[in-house]
């Protein structure tokens, strides 16, 4: 089993589009996947059609030693793919708990049960992406290619990361490339962390903002788009990486 974290401590870079559909390409490929949301607002249960208070176990159930991660594990509508859904209890996580490894704790309790767990964090640095960063054998960085997405990456693998020994991938996403700043950027980001930057970019296109709103993958809403192709392009990209 191979942990991944979705990370990047500034929000609307698509962490949460990039996780249910890079879940969903290798889910059709019959690998098993589980998504973890670990995002008190719950983004990735969302966008797989869960109700925003959900019943039942939760992950915030599993962290506060309260049930088993095992109870917490649900089917999706997507064969192969199942999830751990958040809750509002996360919300005030860091005020109540200090151990990091939690997480780590409760996923090796899993066993050899999936291919790939991908926890879908947070943005912030808080104790929530500590414990999925701990929990990570790899990171996957969502980076929307504008001023704002070159600093939080900036701050991220400076003060989080250590890009000489972290086992991390950058993905450019919602990239249109029709503007030459745009251009500029990728080119930048490419050559600054040369090596770390998947090849594959995520395009700027409504069938994916569709996809999101109708709470389905890009593949089941469109599976002929701009978007269905360049997940595919990740999803291949992402098996040689890992």
């Amino acid at each position: 089993m191979k942990t991944i974290a979705i990370i990047n401590n500034k929000g609307g870079t698509g962490k949460t589009t990039v996780t249910i559909n890079l879940s969903a390409y290798l889910s059709m490929h019959n690998h098993q996947i589980l998504i973890v949301d670990m995002d008190w607002q719950r983004s990735a249960g969302l966008s797989l059609g869960f109700p925003r208070d959900p019943s039942g176990v939760t992950i915030a159930q599993v962290l506060y030693n309260k049930a088993h991660i095992r109870d917490a594990i649900r089917d999706t509508n997507i064969k192969n793919l199942n999830i751990i859904l958040a809750s509002k209890e996360l919300e005030n996580y860091e005020q109540k708990q200090t151990d990091p490894f939690k997480l780590r704790k409760a996923l090796k309790q899993l066993g050899s049960k999936y291919e790939y767990v991908f926890i879908d964090c947070n943005p912030g640095l808080n104790l929530l992406t500590k414990s999925a960063l701990v929990s990570a054998d790899s990171l996957i960085i969502p980076i929307t290619p504008d001023r704002l997405g070159l600093e939080g990456l900036a701050l991220l693998t400076k003060e989080v990361i250590d890009p000489a020994s972290s086992d991390y991938r950058i993905l450019l996403n919602q990239v249109d490339n029709r503007t030459i700043n745009t251009q500029d950027i990728i080119g930048f980001v490419r050559k600054e962390y040369k090596g770390h930057v998947f090849n594959t970019h995520i395009s700027r296109t409504v069938r994916i903002t569709e996809a999101t709103n109708w709470n389905k993958s890009i593949f089941d809403h469109d599976r002929n788009s701009r978007g269905s192709q360049d997940f595919t392009n990740l999803g291949k990209e992402f098996l040689k990486w890992r």
